[in-house]
């Protein structure tokens, strides 16, 4: 697998999408982002928010756009995963494994209150946030 990297999404997308796609990462527009093995899936917002996902293996995507991928929201969410602010679904899994029931009920309960839920989880997790994909 090719390492990531904005060449290669330029490459990959052109650079007037990249161009968009950037803007749209640097107004924080991606609004959540999940890595399960080669599969980032995130909510990016634009007119509506969309949901895309991208196979990291080849690039290949999809997007709830009316462009249906290889388009802006695509390479806003391959630019947060660079950011490294992704979280890892297995990783936070084996963290959540570890927890008591009582401490798992507070952690959803706290979710629901829209707090953000990943420094419950682990209290040193630094650089990752869990974001509401209603915010604005």
């Amino acid at each position: 697998m090719m390492p990531i990297s904005e060449d290669r999404i330029i490459e990959r997308f052109g650079r007037e999408t990249f161009r968009k796609g950037k803007d749209y990462y640097n107004k924080g527009k991606v609004l959540i982002a999940f890595l399960d093995g080669g599969l980032l899936q995130g909510y990016v917002k634009g007119k509506r928010v969309y949901k895309a996902n991208v196979s990291l293996s080849g690039l290949s995507n999809k997007c709830s756009c009316p462009l249906g991928g290889n388009c802006e929201h695509v390479v806003a969410l391959l630019l947060f995963y660079l950011s490294d602010e992704v979280i890892d679904i297995p990783k936070l899994r084996e963290k959540l494994m570890k927890r008591s029931k009582d401490e798992l009920i507070d952690i959803i309960l706290k979710a629901v209150k829209e707090e953000e839920i990943l420094p419950l989880v682990e209290k040193d997790e630094n650089g990752i946030k869990l974001s509401s994909i209603l915010r604005a």
